[in-house]
C-alpha cells in the first residue's frame, strides 16, 4: 500500500473551523474537502491550458496562407504502384506552429494535434484551387473540439 505524505498548509482559522463545523453535519471529512478543492483547481487548470492552447492553433490557422499549404499539402501527398503517403496539416507541439507534413496513414505522432489529411490516393483527383477552398471553409472548431480532449 502506497504511503501518505502529510503536509502542513496554512489557512485562516475561522475558515477551518466553519469547514470543519458544516463537514462534521454532512457527515465529510476536511481532509476529503480539501483533496476535492485540489482536484478541482488542478482539473480548472487543464480546461486554462486546452483554451490557450485552441485560441494558438486558431490564430495559426486563420493567418497562414491557405494558397502556400494547399501547396505544401500536394506536394506532401503522394502514390505510388503499392502504397501512398499523405499530406497532412498538423499543429507541433514542440515547435507551437502549423506544419505540413508527409505521413503514411498508420502513422501517429504523438507531438501532432492532426487538423487536416490529404490522402495521398487522392492527389490525382485534387487540385490546389479545389485544396484552397476544402482549408477555407474547413471547419477548424470543430476539428479542435474532436482533437482536443
Amino acid at each position: 500500500m502506497k504511503e501518505k505524505q502529510i503536509v502542513s498548509i496554512r489557512i485562516d482559522p475561522e475558515i477551518y473551523r466553519e469547514v470543519k463545523k458544516r463537514a462534521i453535519d454532512r457527515d465529510d471529512t476536511v481532509t476529503a474537502i480539501v483533496k476535492r478543492a485540489f482536484d478541482k483547481y488542478v482539473e480548472e487548470g487543464k480546461e486554462m491550458e486546452k483554451k490557450s492552447l485552441k485560441a494558438k492553433i486558431l490564430k495559426a490557422w486563420y493567418e497562414q496562407d491557405f494558397s502556400k499549404t494547399a501547396d505544401e499539402l500536394l506536394a506532401a501527398a503522394d502514390v505510388w504502384k503499392n502504397g501512398s503517403s499523405d499530406g497532412i496539416v498538423v499543429w507541433d507541439t514542440e515547435k507551437e506552429e502549423l506544419s505540413v507534413v508527409r505521413e503514411s496513414a498508420t502513422t501517429y505522432t504523438p507531438s501532432f494535434i492532426y487538423l487536416h489529411r490529404l490522402p495521398g490516393n487522392y492527389k490525382p483527383d485534387i487540385d490546389e484551387e479545389e485544396l484552397f477552398f476544402d482549408l477555407k471553409e474547413l471547419d477548424i472548431e470543430d476539428v479542435l473540439e474532436k482533437a482536443i480532449h
